[in-house]
């Protein structure tokens, strides 16, 4: 498959597209934008672009309830694209359209299934969209550029449909495409395109558009090819406790530090497993699954060797470690380095780390619903299932 170069649109011809892709929640037309930081305002759209909005405020601050409309503006895109261009933050609104108040109360029904990626580069973004798209058939209806470093891609479906059943479906396309788990929730505000981002000096672009809306059911088979094709079977029914590991495992990117994501980052992985690791001195995240037995023997070794320094500075340096072990209590042990021979990071890795790696594949093992990938070998060297 040749994937379509991004098309970089921007202006009142990039709002006006997405605006052609929302549908009325019933007979409403409400749409929700946040500018900057904080501030909410809402109106009912048109395809022009320049429909009345009015700003709004807290009346409480301690009271998300108490939000009321103030003044009325008249011109919506002149307004926001002016107000983008003098201070900083950008434009957002809210896909799933609530009504009444930007809440996710106000959230009954969505026709919008999105996803934001943050890890790797732009063009791995954009590469790793349209491979789904191979693989699931799936085309977005838009795609976003942040104006910073990700890309936003939004399905839409021919229907509003029921929140839990959007919920869901944003759950599992957020652990396909590993991308930010945070905005599957309902009322999550995302980027509006067509305006410019202050702060990073670029505009939020639209980088492709098309016609297509599924049936949900086509969307969730969509969905089925993705998972059957990286050979994990798909939970068809995704628990709160299956979905905070995941979203733990999935959300690993944002903690790692960019020195360390650079040594790692070619290992490759998909659906990574993830040991989170800190100490008093050197935080620190290691990638788990899938290694090589190279890349385990001497890659890990090496990244923990570089910490060597900071114990030799302080030999009682305890290293807590937490690993996504759903099924103990002692998900998180505190473990003390031996003044031994050899490297005593390796030894910790060794003797005391390993045996208590639990990869993503263990934690779905102890649910009737095994979630198991079985093109890989797993670090904790159990057999895959078939």
């Amino acid at each position: 498959m040749n994937y379509p170069q991004p098309l970089n649109l921007i202006g009142l011809k990039a709002f006006q597209i997405f605006l052609s892709k929302l549908s009325p929640v019933g007979e409403s037309r409400e749409i929700w934008i946040k500018l900057g930081h904080n501030q909410f305002y809402v109106g009912d759209f048109d395809t022009t672009g320049n429909f009345q909005i009015s700003q709004t405020k807290l009346l409480d601050s301690q009271n998300s309830l108490s939000r009321v409309r103030t003044y009325k503006i008249l011109y919506a895109y002149n307004y926001i694209s002016q107000s983008c261009k003098t201070n900083e933050g950008g434009a957002f609104f809210i896909p799933s359209q609530p009504q009444g108040l930007p809440l996710k109360a106000n959230v009954e029904v969505s026709d919008d299934i999105a996803a934001e990626l943050d890890s790797g580069t732009a063009e791995e973004q954009w590469d790793t969209i349209w491979h789904f798209v191979e693989i699931s058939g799936l085309k977005p209806s838009y795609i976003v550029h942040s104006g910073g470093k990700s890309y936003h891609p939004h399905w839409k479906l021919d229907k509003h449909q029921d929140i839990d059943r959007i919920t869901r479906l944003k759950k599992l396309l957020a652990i396909a495409l590993h991308s930010d788990p945070a905005v599957v929730n309902p009322h999550q505000p995302m980027r509006l395109p067509g305006f410019y981002r202050k702060e990073k000096g670029a505009y939020q672009s639209l980088c492709y558009q098309n016609n297509e809306k599924y049936i949900v059911d086509q969307f969730e088979t969509g969905l089925k090819r993705f998972y059957s094709d990286m050979g994990w079977i798909y939970p068809e029914v995704l628990s709160q406790q299956q979905w905070l590991e995941c979203r733990r495992v999935i959300n690993w990117s944002d903690k790692i530090n960019q020195s360390t994501y650079d040594r790692l980052k070619e290992i490759g992985y998909s659906l990574p497993d993830v040991i989170s690791i800190s100490s008093d001195s050197h935080p620190i995240i290691i990638l788990a699954s899938p290694i090589s037995e190279d890349i385990k023997n001497c890659e890990v070794k090496r990244i923990l060797a570089s910490l060597e320094q900071n114990l030799k500075t302080n030999q009682s340096a305890r290293l807590e470690v937490s690993s996504p072990d759903l099924g103990k209590s002692n998900s998180s042990f505190v473990g003390k380095f031996s003044n031994s021979t050899g490297n005593p990071w390796v030894e910790f890795y060794e003797k005391e780390l390993l045996p208590r790696i639990y990869s993503i594949e263990q934690a779905f093992d102890r649910y009737d619903h095994k979630f198991i990938r079985r093109s890989s070998n797993r670090l904790d060297g159990c057999c895959c299932v078939e």
